[in-house]
């Protein structure tokens, strides 16, 4: 929407079975059950006709600045919470896109959760994290210096390349490089990894992707990575996959 217009989000529970269906809609690949039922819609200018089925695939894209991973990503993670994602859209009247989550059977919990690790599983070393969204890059910070991390950041694959470069020289190597696979206008892992084992056969790098099925992800190790770790970041994930690394 240019310069101004409406927003309107909704929010409802419903049930949904083989019978009645969700709404009406008998076609929508879900389990019988209680959901939770988010409504987004705009009142911007439509997503056209010809380009509606594809606006879930991955890097597709009709923004100059865009990477074609946004929608992608978020229709994997709804599925990944056993959930559906769809959109409906008429050209000059906006877009709404309908996202089903399963309830909860739970009751809100009454606590602060503590979600940083404990004294005892403490770690060391030093990082790089190569990433092009800011807000991904410092989150993914937070948690790796909240494990006892030193973490170089860079925002493509030339600059972690240089870091790597610097710290070998410095005699402070880097025990790993987490590397986002997509990096607009720059370097990704896919590119950066090569340069990296030119420099040091032994390094050690993680390809990263909030799309699981890239076949980069699935396959990683034909392209020259240690690991494969899936996006968003969990604190437990990134534990994990660097303690089997560095073992």
């Amino acid at each position: 929407m240019k310069n101004n217009g409406l927003i309107t989000i909704r929010a409802e529970n419903l049930e949904y079975t083989n019978e009645t269906g969700c709404e009406g809609e008998k076609d929508i690949p879900l389990a019988p059950g209680r959901y939770v039922k988010l409504t987004i819609e705009d009142s911007g200018s439509g997503i056209p006709q010809h380009i509606l089925d594809r606006i879930f695939e991955p890097y597709f894209t009709t923004k100059t600045e865009g990477s074609g991973l946004g929608l992608a990503v978020t229709r994997s993670i709804v599925t990944r919470h056993g959930g559906h994602i769809t959109v409906s859209s008429n050209k000059g009247k906006g877009a709404s896109f309908t996202i089903y989550l399963p309830a909860s059977s739970g009751h809100a919990l009454g606590h602060t959760l503590h979600v940083g690790p404990s004294e005892h599983t403490k770690r060391d070393g030093r990082l790089i994290l190569m990433d092009d969204d800011e807000m991904i890059l410092e989150l993914a910070k937070i948690l790796l210096e909240d494990m006892g991390y030193q973490v170089l950041t860079a925002r493509d694959g030339r600059q972690a390349v240089d870091l790597y470069k610097a710290a070998m020289n410095e005699g402070r190597p880097v025990s790993a490089v987490i590397m986002d696979i997509t990096v607009l206008g720059g370097m990704g892992a896919k590119e950066t990894m090569p340069e990296l084992l030119k420099i040091d056969p032994g390094c050690k790098g993680v390809v990263s992707s909030g799309y699981s099925q890239d076949p980069i992800m699935s396959n990683y190790k034909e392209y020259g990575f240690a690991a494969a770790l899936p996006k968003p970041y969990r604190m437990e994930d990134l534990a994990a996959m660097l303690d089997k690394i560095q073992a």
